[in-house]
């Protein structure tokens, strides 16, 4: 599934955000500061957390779903970290990825992205960026479902992309530092029961004579399986 994303073209002086639908989109609310990371993230294995532990980027308290999840609490299915400097020379430190983490809350999927920086609440003029993370139920190269955040000096806005085409966002976004934190229901991703992850982060600056561009990817090839 590939988004219209809001980034300029090469040597262009224009952005657009493409077709993105922004009356289907959710703007952001202000992570918790105790869910602010301090420092760079380090995803475990997917395994139970004992008692009312809870995962990094925790923002709810749903404990059991008929589609799956933890009676015990949310748990980690799939994380993925990424090295630092990889988005190209010309791109900041908050469009370098850091982390990309999938928890189960039981009812939701929790959507936890982490880059290098704080993330600003508005960018510059002239500066765009665009953060998807693939979903993907079987082997093709197309992903199924795409959480997909479009930032530019309007601010952030997050959209859900499905196989009959975007929704009305049907859960939370948030964001707080250098982390940004998705959460819909599993019903609105399918119910995926295993599946595989990636993510996505372009970034472009109008520059002259050409403008500036960056691109990460977590991981950096391929995906990551996850399984609930």
């Amino acid at each position: 599934m590939v988004t219209l994303i809001a980034c300029a073209a090469p040597g262009s002086d224009q952005t657009t955000t493409g077709a993105l639908p922004r009356d289907l989109a959710r703007q952001p609310q202000i992570l918790p500061s105790g869910q602010v990371p301090d420092d760079l993230v380090s995803p475990s294995p997917a395994k139970k957390k004992k008692g009312k532990t809870k995962d990094p980027g925790d923002t709810s308290e749903d404990t059991s779903d008929q589609g799956g999840g933890s009676p015990t609490g949310p748990r980690t299915l799939a994380g993925v970290t990424d090295a630092s400097g990889d988005a190209g020379l010309q791109a900041p430190d908050h469009a370098d990825l850091a982390a990309v983490t999938v928890i189960d809350t039981g009812r939701r999927a929790r959507i936890v992205v982490d880059a290098m920086a704080p993330f600003p609440n508005r960018l510059a003029d002239g500066e765009v960026m665009g953060l998807g993370v693939d979903l993907f139920r079987g082997a093709g190269t197309e992903s199924d479902y795409q959480v997909f955040a479009d930032g530019s000096s309007e601010g952030w806005f997050a959209y859900l992309q499905t196989p009959q085409g975007f929704v009305s966002f049907p859960g939370s976004f948030l964001i707080g530092g250098r982390r940004m934190v998705f959460e819909v229901p599993w019903q609105a991703l399918g119910r995926i029961r295993a599946g595989r992850v990636s993510a996505f982060l372009d970034w472009s600056k109008r520059a002259v004579p050409l403008n500036q561009v960056g691109q990460d990817r977590a991981p950096d090839s391929g995906t990551s399986p996850f399984q609930r």
